[in-house]
């Protein structure tokens, strides 16, 4: 097998494997639009193209951060914490979006969108 065609089948068999990964998730429908927007962001490598792609997507991140405050609360988890937690990620892409208005953005503030992400979905069960 020629290397070029290697090299072909190896990039298609990890998307492949990239795309089940992100099939793996069973997240409520509200969490898993705003991991569907904020999944691709997180995962770029760092660069001054990820940057100018994070800052045209924080209305997005902030429109569906801010359903998620809105959105039922998922069976089995507690309203206050449901609730805490929607609002801190919501303040979290607000902070981003003011950040990238003032041309500020810092790979930090993305990495606390990331992480207070992740506190939501433990609450759903998930350690992503």
């Amino acid at each position: 097998m020629s290397r070029l065609l290697m090299g072909l089948l190896i990039g298609m068999l990890t998307t492949a494997a990239d795309a089940q990964d992100d099939d793996h998730h069973d997240f409520p429908p509200s969490v898993m639009h705003f991991h569907e927007i904020m999944a691709p962001l997180v995962h770029a490598p760092p660069s001054p193209e990820r940057a100018k792609t994070v800052c045209q997507n924080t209305e997005r991140l902030n429109e569906y951060a801010a359903r998620l405050t809105r959105a039922p609360v998922p069976d089995g988890v507690s309203g206050v914490n449901w609730s805490l937690a929607a609002e801190r990620l919501s303040e979290s892409t607000t902070m981003l979006r003011d950040a990238c208005a003032d041309n500020n953005f810092k790979d930090s503030w993305l990495a606390d969108v990331n992480s207070r992400f992740h506190q939501l979905v433990r609450l759903v069960g998930h350690d992503h």
